[in-house]
């Protein structure tokens, strides 16, 4: 089930308990008009937790990792070209926090993150493979290399987020 939600991060998984029932959902993008705490649910997810004419109801939520397999994945946005780059990051377990690239000095560069969940290069990442360092809300950081762009297309990486003990 999708939300929108300010002052968290997309890619969260919350269980969110309500007046009804609980339910499992994850934050997709953020919701600039919300209140710091404040879920906008999707009409559907609201109904899983409380009737909808109720409006605004009472909720507690917490963070529950994503139940993912396999690698993360980097999805370039339609349009992107070593020139120019949109990339969001799927497939993750635990919400991303940053994402850099590795410059030509050796050095990782932060690549700025966009209310609708990409992190865009307004330079692009240039026609050679780069490296990419993904870094999760725990400091777990992983680090892809050898990646080429695509005009809107999945790369997988080679690692997950490690488990929370």
């Amino acid at each position: 089930m999708l939300i929108t939600m300010i002052h968290m991060y997309a890619g969260l998984v919350l269980r969110v308990n309500g007046p009804d029932s609980t339910i499992d959902i994850r934050i997709v993008d953020l919701c600039p008009g919300c209140n710091a705490g404040d879920i906008d649910l999707s009409p559907k997810a609201f109904s899983s937790i409380a009737d909808t004419t109720r409006g605004r109801v009472p909720i507690s939520w917490h963070l529950i990792p994503c139940p993912v397999a396999g690698p993360i994945v980097y999805h370039f946005k339609e349009g992107s070209s070593q020139w120019w780059a949109g990339v969001q990051i799927r497939n993750h377990r635990y919400p991303v926090i940053r994402l850099e690239y590795l410059s030509t000095a050796g050095t990782f560069i932060e690549i700025p993150r966009e209310s609708y969940n990409y992190f865009i290069k307004s330079d692009g990442l240039g026609p050679k493979p780069f490296t990419l360092r993904a870094t999760d809300i725990y400091g777990h950081a992983v680090i892809d290399s050898g990646l080429v762009v695509k005009d809107s297309g999945d790369v997988a990486g080679s690692l997950q987020f490690p488990l929370c003990q």
